[in-house]
């Protein structure tokens, strides 16, 4: 039997940890915040509506050093400025300002001197300058403006950063030989249930792999009537071991990551 050749490598976790992923097309900042940005210049209600789509909302800011990478991204962009996801009711009163995914009140802020300000012709939508002296600075924007280019956040996990943070990402499945090679993998293990894999769905009908390798195989179990915008692999006994099922991404799983080798 010829030998089978894989120009990769695997490793696994072998502890449950909540295993939802970054969309493809999203890169990890920070290590903590899957962001896109989008070139497009969209009136602010647009640009919510394209996060929404995701999956996610208009980036939120919480500290410094995200605020900085956001800035960094956003200066890929010929555009002077971005939508942020954050909104103020109030003029000069940072109480009244809040975050678009819903956490209350802001624990970070980085306006410009004068802003918040509602009137005047601004608004109280929020957009950060990503050019010139004021780069990163935050000022308040009609919403109804004509429209800006924005950046989008969509929930970073803690499988796909351990993957990242060791140079790889969460598996990609080809063949049903890399099927066979992952199950061998986990035979001796205490993992006897299911793995989460690097795949998630922006609708109920399309998956893609994190990886942004191409989707050319499939071993979906074609009895399997579960929901979920990620992908487990079975690893029982059962003769349709290996094959694949919906899961909901905050369950919480053992996962597998995969490098090319050099």
């Amino acid at each position: 039997m010829p030998k089978l050749y894989f120009p990769f490598f695997f490793f696994f976790y072998l502890f449950s940890i909540i295993s939802c992923l970054c969309p493809p097309g999203f890169q990890l900042i920070n290590q903590n915040k899957c962001l896109k940005l989008f070139p497009t210049s969209l009136k602010h209600l647009e640009a919510e509506l394209t996060c929404t789509s995701y999956g996610g909302t208009l980036v939120n800011i919480n500290n410094a050093i995200d605020n900085r990478a956001v800035s960094n991204l956003a200066a890929s962009t010929s555009a002077t400025s971005i939508w942020i996801g954050t909104f103020c009711f109030s003029s000069r009163d940072i109480s009244t300002c809040y975050n678009d995914n819903g956490a209350g009140n802001l624990t970070y802020t980085n306006f410009a001197p004068g802003f918040p300000n509602v009137g005047q012709g601004y608004g109280g939508c929020v957009s950060m300058q990503t050019s010139g002296p004021t780069a990163g600075k935050w000022i308040s924007s009609p919403c109804e403006m004509a429209g800006m280019p924005f950046v989008c956040e969509v929930p970073a996990t803690v499988a796909e950063k351990i993957c990242f943070n060791g140079g790889s990402k969460m598996v990609s499945i080809h063949s049903k030989r890399e099927i066979d090679y992952i199950r061998e993998i986990y035979k001796d293990s205490e993992v006897t249930n299911q793995i989460t894999l690097g795949a998630f769905s922006y609708d109920s009908d399309v998956f893609n792999w994190v990886d942004s390798s191409r989707w050319n195989f499939d071993y979906f179990d074609p009895l399997d009537m579960s929901f979920g915008d990620c992908l487990g692999m079975d690893l029982s006994e059962e003769p349709n071991s290996g094959m694949w099922t919906r899961v909901n991404c905050s369950t919480s799983n053992y996962f597998l990551c995969k490098r090319k080798i050099a």
